[in-house]
């Protein structure tokens, strides 16, 4: 298509885009995911072993030391690696955000946009399953992805709400972090799906921005002094980016200003300071725009907001126990679990455990105890062990996370039988491969030191012994699994 315009809307933007040619070189480019490492289960150089062995190449991201490119981005889709959750294949340029809310262990982050969880997900990795992230949205079935997020990759610190972001309730007190990864038109994104820019428009921008800046106000009223704001959308359109940061630095002068944007090895240009004939904010220029070409990625904007003043907002004491989620007394299963898995069951003295319900109990960082709004909790950590059966059976969710502290009761799989294991079938095996085993029952599973989940060990008459696979059959199907 050489330089064609796929949208002639797009000549708007000529004045304020770096070499106008390049950029429309680039958006008629397809784009491909990158990866990036969850450090919860395994190290950077772990993950570029697996992958290596499954025969995918990774080019390092200048500016994100745990992220790669790939050529061979499906294999690590249909692989073990991404279905486990040591990895998760994302848009390179979304990382970006989360690394600009400059996280840490034990800090209080609200996204208030969160799914499908991207951002939620590796927020929680980056503060290293301590603090809480609470990931709000207002769609139900939206959210359903991040408590599958949540479980595969193994973020204790994740709670999801479900409110409408412009108004989340006062009683969830003040934030250390928000992140406002605003719906938008979504302009930036027309290199891996061309069809967005169908349907976007000046008239479109004008009438996402009121939502953006319903959304940005909210964020900078539960905001603590002090803390931080990241606002980013995936578009170009300055009606929802630099326009609404303008609008809060309209009315929020006294509270907040706009920081410069600093991450090391990323291409970027300055935000604009006029549009349309109109001088806005000096501030402006704070804002980092992210074109395709500068980095062979999708289009994004980004702004680093600081809040420096307390904004004129009453938080409120809970006044009910919606929520339903009742502290649990961790004694009776951890027990199981050292029993049968000879796992230190000190390990978990930093977590809480919380019951909603007869079937499951959740894990969830200490930091949710503490948090003023947790009647509002939908979901609070990952379900951790399934209680209507004797003993209480570890969930895959947990197994994944925690179980390389056993010391007994476990399996090694080679490949073929590893493959079979992820299906749902039943593997033969021999004495030797149980040599870590005492008995039948519920044994952890692994796979190159990584435990993929649980199987129930039996006796098969004559010899020998037969593993049945426990792994949710909905996993398998969801990511199709073709590579180990």
């Amino acid at each position: 298509m050489g330089k064609e315009m796929k949208q002639p809307f797009l000549e708007r933007y000529r004045d304020i885009v770096e070499d106008w040619n390049l950029f429309l070189e680039f958006i008629n480019r397809p784009l491909e995911p990158g990866v990036w490492v969850n450090t919860l289960k395994t190290s950077v150089a772990s993950f570029m072993e697996f992958t290596r062995a499954i025969g995918v190449d990774l080019i390092p991201v200048k500016w994100c030391p745990f992220a790669f490119r790939t050529p061979d981005f499906r294999k690590i889709t249909t692989s073990w690696t991404h279905l486990l959750g040591l990895c998760h294949v994302h848009d390179i340029i979304s990382i970006l955000p989360v690394l600009l809310l400059n996280l840490e262990p034990g800090d209080l982050l609200l996204d208030l946009c969160a799914a499908p969880g991207n951002k939620t997900a590796l927020s929680a990795v980056l503060m290293n399953n301590k603090g809480l992230v609470v990931a709000n949205d207002a769609d139900r079935f939206r959210l359903q992805t991040v408590d599958h997020m949540t479980s595969r990759m193994g973020t204790l610190n994740v709670v999801t709400t479900r409110q409408n972001g412009a108004n989340f309730p006062k009683c969830a007190g003040y934030f250390d972090r928000v992140l406002v990864d605003a719906p938008c038109s979504c302009e930036g994104t027309s290199r891996r799906d061309p069809s967005v820019l169908r349907w976007c428009s000046e008239k479109v921008s004008q009438r996402m921005s009121i939502l953006q800046k319903r959304l940005l106000e909210r964020a900078v009223k539960l905001c603590k002094p002090g803390g931080r704001i990241v606002y980013s959308t995936c578009t170009y359109a300055p009606e929802e980016n630099e326009m609404v940061i303008q609008h809060v630095l309209d009315n929020f002068a006294d509270e907040v200003r706009v920081m410069p944007v600093d991450v090391p090895g990323l291409k970027y240009s300055r935000g604009i300071d006029r549009w349309k004939g109109n001088k806005l904010s000096e501030q402006l220029i704070n804002c980092a725009r992210v074109w395709p070409h500068q980095n062979d990625t999708g289009g994004f904007f980004v702004a680093v907001l600081e809040k420096f003043n307390e904004s004129d907002i009453q938080t409120t004491a809970p006044t009910s126990n919606a929520g339903q989620w009742v502290r649990e007394n961790p004694h009776r299963f951890l027990k199981a679990l050292k029993d049968r898995f000879g796992i230190d069951t000190s390990f978990f003295d930093d977590y809480v455990f919380y019951r909603k319900g007869k079937k499951k109990i959740n894990i969830a960082s200490p930091s949710f105890s503490h948090w003023p709004g947790r009647v509002l909790a939908r979901s609070v950590g990952i379900p951790f062990v399934t209680t209507q059966i004797t003993p209480p059976k570890l969930t895959t969710g947990a197994a994944t996370l925690f179980g390389s502290l056993a010391e007994r009761n476990f399996v090694e799989l080679e490949r073929d039988y590893f493959m079979r294991y992820l299906e749902g079938q039943t593997v033969e095996l021999q004495d030797i491969d149980i040599e870590r085993c005492d008995s039948s029952g519920h044994v952890l599973v692994r796979y190159k030191g990584i435990t993929s989940g649980l199987g129930i060990l039996k006796k098969n008459e004559p010899a020998g012994y037969k593993l049945h696979s426990m792994f949710p059959r909905r996993w398998f199907r969801a990511y199709s699994i073709k590579h180990a």
